[in-house]
């Protein structure tokens, strides 16, 4: 995380809780499925919901 190669992905589905609970450098849910099929087997992916 902290070298920026993993992907941090905030898990809710609602837009208002993306932006209420957004980290730092997070791209929401829809993003994420919308990238599934570029990413490589080794990525390296972080959820989170809070």
């Amino acid at each position: 995380m902290q070298r920026g190669e993993a992907l941090l992905v905030c898990a809710y589905e609602d837009p208002e809780s993306f932006l209420n609970l957004r980290l730092e450098g997070a791209i929401p849910l829809h993003e994420f499925r919308a990238l599934t099929p570029t990413l490589y087997k080794g990525q390296e992916i972080v959820f989170y919901c809070a």
